[in-house]
């Protein structure tokens, strides 16, 4: 694989369409914006931050994933350690120039905090018991929410907030269910490590539960049933969650099919979003 290629997969190019789309498809139809030049500098600045995430989880990350992913190491091969940071330290200072250029108080806030909370995150806290789990979590729900400071606050925008934050919380802690081989090199002190995982998936199930009742109850509260198709299919995806961790004999193949399945729920909620 050539250089540029790994730079590119570092960055997971899919997933920063996604969140970007997400932003995008909630300031149209949730808030009811045009589309300007400062608010497409705000979602290349999110793209920016989220990539930088993903690659210095990577960085910090080689030994651990050397093992959960052998064949998806770029760090240390294609890559060195010391080009993975330079790209980093330029994806955010890139992010930190689109903030200054579209001379908005609240981007420089959330380029900040996020760009902050992912070093640490990849650093230290992704191996913590559960505050790396929420940390992402409320990163996924507050890059939604902070659209609100180029409106008004907006009850619909506070949902899709909570279901970004459920959503990626439950699917961190598969992850770390998936990861736990690797996380166990490193003497991480993840929820599956330290509760073992029978109790992850009991956890995995009461947040599934959580949030399956607050879809339902969001759907009810607005009376809006044209979203009635994707609630029913996101509930028949968290059942099929709870099927392959309760009863797949392979373990993490359970888990990792639990977090693809997850991510198919976060598209299916973006793309609802113009029903609302």
């Amino acid at each position: 694989m050539k250089k540029g290629q790994a730079l590119l997969y570092l960055t997971r190019p899919i997933n920063l369409f996604f969140v970007v789309l997400a932003q995008v498809l909630c300031a149209i139809y949730i808030l009811g914006l045009t589309i300007n030049w400062r608010m497409v500098l705000f979602f290349m600045g999110s793209a920016l931050i989220t990539a930088a995430g993903y690659v210095i989880n990577d960085y910090f990350d080689i030994k651990a994933d050397a093992i959960n992913k052998p064949n998806k190491v770029y760090v240390g091969r294609e890559i060195s350690r010391r080009q993975a940071l330079l790209f980093v330290f330029v994806l955010n200072m890139s992010t930190i120039f689109l903030s200054f250029v579209g001379n908005q108080k609240f981007i420089y806030f959330y380029s900040f905090l996020t760009i902050v909370g992912l070093w640490f995150y990849s650093y230290t806290l992704k191996r913590t018991f559960l505050i790396g789990n929420i940390l992402i979590a409320f990163l996924g729900g507050f890059s939604i929410y902070i659209l609100s400071y180029l409106s008004q606050p907006n009850s619909l925008l506070l949902a899709f907030s909570l279901f970004a934050f459920l959503s990626n919380l439950i699917r961190e802690i598969i992850k770390d269910a998936e990861d736990i081989k690797g996380d166990l090199l490193l003497n991480a002190k993840t929820l599956p490590i330290k509760l073992g995982i029978k109790n992850t998936k009991i956890i995995v199930s009461m947040l599934s539960l959580i949030f399956l009742i607050s879809i339902w109850i969001g759907l009810f509260r607005h009376n809006d049933f044209k979203l009635i198709t994707s609630v029913l299919v996101v509930t028949g995806l968290l059942f099929y969650v709870q099927y392959l961790i309760w009863f797949t004999h392979n373990t993490h193949l359970a888990f990792k099919k639990s977090s693809q399945t997850l991510k198919i729920i976060m598209l299916i909620g973006c793309l609802s979003i113009p029903l609302l």
